[in-house]
């Protein structure tokens, strides 16, 4: 989708009547894999979180003392994100950007998280994306990416699943050195034990 067609898909559905089912990547809390990376200290602060969507990733991580700017091409979603944050009581820098343009003085982060956005992107985007995010990003910054793996059932229009072969090529033309790969899933509303994916670390060169 592109930037209007997420900001249409939001505003389209976050109304008083909207269900979690309603966002179908809504769980209304944190993704288990970020969970684990941030319980195992893979994170460190600063954070960037790239696509944020309704901000549940990145309130986590201000729960636990980080320092975070998190942004998303929707400004309905940002400001859903903000709300959330309002109302958990913690402290979130959220911020309306297009991540494949990313302004290189939004910061300069230690980590940056990328959940469930990766597999939204074409190549081209891919390749803008990956290039935006050294503008952010420093040798020995730490990027975390959890995307649908080629294992998971045939997505929805618009997502594509990841090989392993994918993402370290991907990653590795781009300067990333991937420290790890493991299997994971992404949890959604529809799917009680959650679609496979892939759980990445790695680091810049």
């Amino acid at each position: 989708m592109t930037q209007n067609d997420f900001d249409v898909f939001y505003r389209s559905r976050l109304n008083d009547s909207a269900r979690p089912q309603d966002i179908p990547w809504d769980i209304a809390g944190p993704q288990r894999g970020l969970v684990a990376i941030q319980d195992e200290g893979g994170i460190r602060s600063p954070v960037l979180e790239i696509g944020c969507g309704l901000g549940d990733n990145a309130i986590h991580l201000a729960r636990h003392g980080h320092r975070v700017v998190a942004v998303d091409v929707s400004p309905t979603a940002v400001e859903e994100a903000s709300l959330r944050a309002r109302e958990a009581g913690v402290s979130v820098d959220f911020r309306v950007e297009d991540a494949t343009r990313i302004d290189a003085s939004v910061g300069d982060f230690a980590t940056v998280v990328d959940i469930a956005h990766f597999h939204c992107l074409d190549d081209s985007e891919r390749s803008l994306y990956l290039e935006a995010l050294h503008g952010v990003s420093h040798p020995g910054t730490r990027l975390v990416l959890l995307g649908l793996s080629d294992r998971a059932p045939e997505s929805a229009p618009g997502l594509r699943r990841l090989s392993e072969h994918e993402l370290r090529t991907s990653l590795s033309a781009a300067g990333w050195w991937v420290r790890s790969m493991r299997a994971s899933v992404l949890d959604a509303p529809s799917s009680a034990g959650g679609d496979p994916a892939w759980l990445v670390e790695a680091e810049r060169l």
